[in-house]
């Protein structure tokens, strides 16, 4: 499942940047965001936890990575996953796979030992991660860490079978029917495509042809059923 597969990727990531006690996050906001020290050393803070200037001991606040919706009650601040659109987007003639495994044999069914006939079909996949915090500046931050981490990972996603992430994203307006209102929003759209396939029961190749021909003079003629066990005829170039 892609929502899997990229929760996974993210979350990976995500520890990496919480395993040093928010040194490699506040190098991220110096490098990549390039705001200044003083914003960069609170950001830390918020994310690592620790003491401030005052002896005040600050709650690491790192963002929590969840599949679907957030609930009014939080946690906060979040990345939330969502399925946004699951659409086909082609296919091929009768939706026909390789039927040979990696090794040049037949797939077959493993509880009935009958061979299979796979098929395939290739879908786009849109999935929308909200970022959600009490904060505008630290939904600027963490928008923006989610999108390097996805950049960052791109050969994981394409190994995983999927092409390159497509991203795009913006500010979400306030809306209490879903989101408490003291909430500020961002949403990263991550656009993949994908192959689905699944195998049906073989029914066999057909040893007959039956229909309309046209013969070399242009007349149309009806064809009658192939007799199987009569030679073609037919030589192979280079025979």
């Amino acid at each position: 499942m892609i929502e899997r597969t990229l929760y996974d990727i993210i979350e990976s990531r995500l520890e990496w940047f919480k395993a040093d006690d928010g040194q490699r996050f506040e190098r991220f906001l110096l490098e990549t965001l390039e705001v200044t020290a003083a914003e960069a050393a609170k950001g830390r803070l918020y994310f690592a936890g620790g003491t401030d200037s005052e002896g005040t001991t600050i709650e690491a606040k790192p963002p929590v990575l969840l599949q679907g919706y957030p609930r009014q009650t939080g946690p906060f601040p979040c990345w939330t996953i969502l399925l946004g659109n699951d659409q086909e987007v082609a296919s091929v003639l009768n939706d026909d796979a390789s039927p040979l495994d990696s090794d040049g044999e037949y797939l077959y069914d493993p509880e009935t030992g009958e061979r299979v006939d796979p098929k395939v079909r290739f879908v786009s996949y849109t999935l929308q991660i909200m970022v959600l915090s009490e904060h505008p500046d630290v939904t600027q931050w963490y928008y923006w860490l989610l999108k390097l981490i996805i950049l960052s990972q791109h050969d994981a996603i394409v190994q995983a079978d999927y092409s390159a992430p497509r991203l795009s994203g913006g500010d979400l307006a306030p809306d209490s029917r879903y989101l408490p209102a003291h909430l500020f929003a961002r949403q990263l759209t991550v656009q993949v495509d994908g192959e689905e396939t699944w195998e049906e029961a073989f029914e066999g190749i057909g040893s007959s042809i039956a229909g309309i021909a046209i013969d070399d003079t242009g007349d149309s003629k009806t064809a009658g059923p192939v007799d199987s066990s009569v030679a073609a005829g037919v030589t192979s170039y280079g025979s």
